[in-house]
This record gives C-alpha cells, sequence and structure tokens, in this order.
C-alpha cells in the first residue's frame, strides 16, 4: 500500500499559509502526493502529467485504473490545456460559478495520461 509524502493542514490565510503552499508545490512537482483540505474533506493531489504519481493515487484509494479521478483547476486557461472538447454551455457555467463549487465532466486531452483519458472524464 502506498503512502502520501506531504500533510497539508492550511490553517489560516494564504499569506500565512505560504510556506506549507510552496512545500506542497515542490512536492508535487517532484512527483510526490500530498494530502490537502478542500470545503468537505480532503483530498490526494498530484501533478496530472506524471503517470506514476496518477497510479500512486489508484493504489491509494483502493480504485481501478479506469475510474475517473478528479482534477481541479486554476482557471478557464488550464481547463482548456487540459481539454478540448469543453463547449459553450461549459464556458457560461465557468463564468457564473467560479470562482466556486462547480463540477463539470470533461473529456482528457491525448497528451494526458491514458489513465485520465480511459476514465472517461476528468
Amino acid at each position: 500500500m502506498e503512502s502520501v509524502d506531504y500533510f497539508c493542514s492550511l490553517h489560516g490565510s494564504i499569506s500565512e499559509c505560504f510556506d506549507e503552499i510552496k512545500d506542497s508545490a515542490n512536492v508535487v512537482s517532484n512527483g510526490g502526493i500530498i494530502i490537502y483540505p478542500t470545503d468537505t474533506l480532503y483530498g490526494l493531489g498530484a501533478d496530472i502529467r506524471n503517470e506514476e504519481s496518477l497510479l500512486r493515487i489508484y493504489d491509494i484509494k483502493g480504485r481501478p485504473n479506469d475510474m475517473a479521478l478528479p482534477v481541479l483547476v486554476s482557471g478557464w486557461e488550464m481547463v482548456r490545456s487540459i481539454s478540448s472538447e469543453v463547449n459553450v454551455i461549459g464556458e457560461k457555467l465557468a463564468a457564473r460559478f467560479w470562482p466556486g463549487q462547480l463540477t463539470m465532466v470533461i473529456r482528457a486531452n491525448d497528451n494526458l495520461s491514458t489513465y485520465l483519458q480511459e476514465a472517461g472524464g476528468l
């Protein structure tokens, strides 16, 4: 069973958590896995371009490799970089609700891991 490389608690403002955010980004950019808090639970984070990291997340979760993984994005530019199939409705929803809680299921571009492509969506 795999384990995570870094636990990110993120208590406080962004400026108060700057070092922890920087450490988390460093772990992810070096192929590591982090645990981070969300509004409702803790999530696992990794670089979606790193297949080994994705496989570790599947192992940690005990999830089959053909099940989709959630991908958090920083904005519309990142969505365009990971999927070319987002339509006008998706753009309007993002414009209305971002920043905020909005979940979209989109097909991964061919330049991303086959695990993300075969799962049916991000």
